[in-house]
């Protein structure tokens, strides 16, 4: 059941790409993430763009766990809309337990 706020599964299905282009984008947006680039807006963007991508997922949610320490990146994470992607991911990915915690 999905709130009333915008889901990331529609910018998928606006912009579609070919399966070799998708998985291009995915491993050049996985390298990005896995290298400590980028900020909590380019985390939540990456989780918007490919919500079907549990690698991204998983990537995205651990940084964004690690800025939560911080209590002025935990409130920019919510005031951007962190929150709801995050529950879009875990509800994309209902069986992966790492990503349900």
């Amino acid at each position: 059941a999905h709130s009333k706020l915008p889901s990331s599964i529609y910018h998928h299905h606006l912009y579609p790409m070919n399966d070799d282009m998708e998985r291009a984008h995915i491993e050049k947006a996985l390298a990005y993430l896995e290298n400590g680039s980028g900020d909590i807006s380019d985390i939540i963007v990456a989780m918007r763009r490919f919500p079907f991508s549990l690698a991204i997922q998983r990537v995205s949610a651990e940084k964004l766990y690690a800025h939560c320490f911080d209590t002025e990146h935990a409130h920019a994470i919510g005031l951007v809309g962190g929150i709801r992607t995050i529950i879009d991911a875990m509800e994309h990915h209902p069986e992966d337990i790492a990503l349900q915690r």
